[in-house]
């Protein structure tokens, strides 16, 4: 999500198998580059930025691919073991940030969500062209106890998040190794996605 784009990119590439059996199709959705707004192009940003952000509803429940995989070298399959919804965490402005303190709240159930935080420091794509940039950070909620598949869906339980729910995320952002930020939103996702 570059703050300095005015235009947003995305390309889809068909289901597979096509026309075989629904429930074993699969779908990619690539998104190139999302922008704040067309006043923004060129414009720096020394701010520090989330997606989701603050009153953001709809997201997606669970992330069941990515590539590369956020997860690589744990032994979790996504597709069979998603987690929730990334926090995705970006200071432009910063050489290095360091995340701490996290705290991932289900509200409606009141219930704290277990996170795993990825960044430079236990990037499993370290040295390659997919690395981390250090002023990056994404929080994964991990969403293995919860039973969050919706009636009737066979999943093994784990859909990622609840849908149509509100969570609360607060974290520390310590900025090059000085100044310290407090941030914290709530966000609420959309319906379960498989």
């Amino acid at each position: 999500m570059p703050p300095n784009l005015s235009q947003t990119g995305s390309g889809m590439v068909a289901y597979k198998p096509h026309h075989k059996a629904a429930d074993k199709n699969q779908g990619y959705v690539f998104v190139n580059a999302s922008a704040a707004t067309k006043s923004s192009k060129n414009n720096a940003t020394n701010g520090l930025f989330t997606y989701p952000c603050a009153n953001v509803t709809d997201t997606n429940t669970a992330l069941y691919n990515e590539s590369p995989s956020p997860v690589e070298g744990t032994g979790c399959d996504l597709r069979t073991d998603p987690i929730g919804q990334p926090i995705y965490i970006r200071m432009p402005a910063a050489k290095t940030i360091s995340v701490s303190n996290i705290k991932f709240h289900d509200i409606q159930r009141n219930v704290d969500v277990s996170t795993n935080l990825l960044d430079y420091r236990q990037d499993p794509h370290k040295g390659t062209i997919s690395e981390l940039p250090k002023n990056e950070a994404f929080i994964l909620p991990l969403t293995d106890a919860l039973k969050s598949c919706e009636t009737g869906i066979e999943k093994g339980g784990n859909c990622g998040l609840y849908g149509n729910s509100e969570y609360r995320v607060s974290f520390d952002v310590l900025v090059d190794g000085t100044n310290l930020k407090t941030k914290q939103f709530t966000f609420k996702t959309g319906r379960v996605n498989y």
